[in-house]
């Protein structure tokens, strides 16, 4: 008896079951490119296996997404900033674009809450009989003491 030879898989195809001694090898093809607007290559393929598609990922609502993905590299989602006290939400958030925070003028107008739209003016002057205790900073007013 002669021994038959097994199959060897084309290169668009992989092996998904061995040659052995009583059956040939199995080849299937190997699947299409992950569509990129939706999946990513998880797993490339190889002589043994297929590749695996994986849906991108879906940002949180406490997300944007800094990266959409393609068809090798899943999306990106990145954590919203916060405008910290000293600073003003210049613009919000959106889907793909973080929160833009700029600072407060030393001196001039002050935050003391987290994403305000807009600083406060600082006080020029203590009410009479008090006079200014402590600077204006861009996180805090002035404070004024009794005389």
């Amino acid at each position: 008896r002669q021994c038959a030879k097994c199959t060897i898989c084309e290169a668009t195809e992989f092996v998904a079951a061995p040659c052995s001694a009583t059956k040939n090898a199995i080849c299937q093809t190997i699947s299409q490119p992950c569509a990129g607007d939706f999946e990513f290559e998880a797993l490339s393929p190889t002589n043994t296996s297929d590749r695996v598609c994986r849906d991108h990922k879906t940002c949180a609502f406490t997300e944007y997404m800094h990266y959409p993905g393609n068809s090798s590299h899943d999306a990106d989602c990145r954590r919203i900033s916060t405008c910290e006290p000293g600073t003003r939400q210049v613009a919000r958030a959106t889907s793909v674009t973080n929160r833009y925070c700029e600072p407060c003028t030393v001196g001039v107008n002050f935050t003391t809450r987290t994403n305000e739209h807009a600083c406060t003016p600082c006080l020029t002057s203590c009410a009479p009989g008090f006079e200014p205790f402590t600077s204006c900073t861009a996180d805090t007013d002035i404070e004024c003491a009794l005389c």
